[in-house]
């Protein structure tokens, strides 16, 4: 019978936040900045997954990690407005087999 051992790992997003406007309506956008942020994130997690795979680490599935942004009040009352939810990372389970 085939024993294993279990990791995760929690690989977290880089956003950067834009306020757009500034009248009764507020919104913001989240993104990685320039697309070269976004290319260096890609490069960073392609690099860690790698060494976990040249470690004998197998993955085995991934959770994407939401937080909720955007729960500011209105000009109308001082009640939370609307929010929305944006991944903030990603766990990542691994599991290699022990000798």
């Amino acid at each position: 019978m085939s024993r294993y051992e279990y990791r995760t790992h929690y690989e977290p997003l880089t956003y950067q936040q834009e306020t757009i406007g500034r009248l009764m309506f507020k919104q913001s956008r989240e993104d990685f900045g320039a697309p070269q942020g976004a290319a260096f994130a890609l490069r960073s997690q392609q690099q860690i997954l790698s060494a976990f795979g040249e470690d004998g680490w197998e993955l085995v599935s991934t959770e994407a990690v939401w937080k909720t942004v955007g729960l500011a009040g209105n000009n109308q009352s001082d009640l939370p407005g609307n929010g929305h939810s944006i991944v903030d990372g990603y766990l990542f389970f691994f599991k290699k087999q022990l000798p």
